[in-house]
């Protein structure tokens, strides 16, 4: 349990990244914690209650014994700012869709705040961070330090400004020749009337020495769902510099949660970057026929994770561990499932009533699963 998250068990799971495999045998992994305990206000998804507002996202190392087989997180980190350690609060002056409330129902503000969804680490030993909220990419150094900062028209497309609610950048990897691959975790909902039927997911490939960027289409499991705004991309990882492993997930038609994992390859995709339909329009907004000429992302699904017991819906972490073997983890949310509003008086003199936010956790989701598959050849092949 880390000591600030309040009491709670803190959602290590949400990014997951494979580091080394060390000289006894052990496997060394870091991760990143979400943003903090949190929850819903009850009918309003955009108001957020933020159960211990000053908690700072953290990123940890963990190490799987070859002896025990058991996981152990041996060390922790806080993400800093300008000096100061980050908070889960969303600070996004741009594009503030989401209203962060303390216990006691105060509007809160920070200072500076990411909503920390993925990680990966660069040969540099430093660290790249995706973030939900603005939604950004951070470079972070080895000690934890955000140095380089992009965003939607700056080091970013503009395009991804129109990321749909809580859609941010959920996943992200560093492939072998340094290159940076981040998806996000749903469709763009461009002018709020995009989301319900677009055809594709983007994923972004960033140069960091050059600043050139380019955009492919990943061709998600459309008729899978209800709508386009129910499909989720949990994580990425590189295999090598044009092979990845996807999770796509999010609620079936048949009402049944779907985690699938992906092989996909980008070499025969089209940079989509300045690419728009006839009309003048987005891609998001096309048709299979207004899309026939794009050439997409191609895609195999190698493995169901619920076919092996698998039972969680946050399949939020993903690496490669060798070419047989690759982790996934999930995103706990910090145990809580919902919360009271308790009445009492806080001021004596006036008979004042005050109402506080009492979280309500589920044991059974307390941990954070981190599961290991091996497959009998090489998932490249």
């Amino acid at each position: 349990m880390i000591e600030d998250s309040g009491g709670f068990y803190p959602g290590i799971g949400s990014g997951l990244d494979f580091v080394k495999k060390n000289g006894n045998g052990e496997l060394e992994f870091v991760a990143i914690s979400d943003r903090g305990p949190n929850f819903s206000i009850i009918n309003n998804d955009h108001q957020i209650i933020a159960f211990k507002d000053d908690f700072s996202p953290k990123i940890v190392k963990i190490i799987i014994s070859n002896k025990t087989n058991k996981a152990k997180i041996t060390e922790f980190m806080d993400i800093s700012y300008e000096g100061r350690a980050i908070t889960g609060i969303n600070s996004n002056k741009n594009n503030l869709d989401e209203e962060m409330y303390d216990k006691n129902f105060n509007r809160i503000k920070s200072h500076f705040g990411l909503d920390t969804e993925s990680i990966a680490v660069l040969k540099t030993g430093g660290y790249i961070v995706g973030d939900e909220y603005y939604p950004s990419i951070n470079i972070l150094n080895k000690s934890g330090e955000i140095v380089k900062r992009l965003i939607p028209g700056n080091g970013l497309p503009e395009i991804f400004k129109y990321r749909g609610f809580n859609r941010g950048f959920e996943s992200v990897t560093v492939s072998p020749n340094g290159k940076i691959f981040a998806m996000l975790e749903g469709v763009l909902n461009i002018n709020d009337d995009s989301n319900k039927n677009s055809k594709l997911i983007r994923l972004l490939e960033i140069d960091l020495i050059s600043g050139v960027s380019k955009t492919y289409a990943y061709p998600f499991d459309y008729d899978k769902y209800k709508n386009s705004s129910k499909v989720k991309i949990g994580e990425i990882a590189a295999l090598d510099n044009e092979n990845f492993l996807v999770v796509e997930q999010g609620p079936g038609v048949d009402s049944k949660y779907r985690n699938i994992l992906y092989k996909i390859n980008i070499k025969e995709a089209m940079d989509i970057s300045d690419v728009k339909l006839q009309n003048g329009k987005e891609l998001e907004f096309g048709s299979h026929k207004d899309l026939s000429n794009i050439r997409f992302i191609s895609k195999k699904a190698i493995l169901n994770p619920r076919d092996y017991g698998w039972r969680d819906d946050k399949l939020e972490g993903l690496t490669v561990i060798d070419n047989n073997s690759i982790a996934i983890s999930n995103d706990n949310d910090f145990a809580i499932t919902g919360y009271d509003a308790v009445e009492e008086k806080c001021n004596k003199e006036n008979n004042k009533i005050c109402k506080t936010a009492v979280a309500r956790t589920d044991r059974t989701k307390e941990e954070t699963n981190l599961w290991i598959f091996k497959f009998k050849s090489k998932i490249t092949s």
